[in-house]
């Protein structure tokens, strides 16, 4: 079963971190903004199209993240130290 704390653990081994407590809570709080952005696309009075739309803006958002964080990653996705 994929969920959030598999998720989570997976993340956790592929980069390493020296805080594992303090990455989860950043990591389970992540998911928690993206569960609420989910309720508000399928409440009521949301059109398809209006969803539609919301979750470009988010992915437009974070691969314009990536690009930020993408030198502190070594070629394989691993952080670098």
């Amino acid at each position: 079963m994929n969920t959030i704390q598999v998720a989570f653990e997976k993340y956790a081994k592929e980069v390493e971190p020296q805080n594992v407590e303090e990455l989860e809570m950043g990591f389970h709080a992540g998911a928690g903004v993206v569960l609420e952005i989910l309720k508000v696309v399928a409440g009521p009075g949301y059109s398809k199209d209006a969803g539609v739309k919301m979750i470009e803006g988010l992915t437009e958002e974070l691969e314009i993240y990536a690009t930020t964080v993408e030198h502190k990653f070594d070629k394989s996705g691993r952080f670098k130290r």
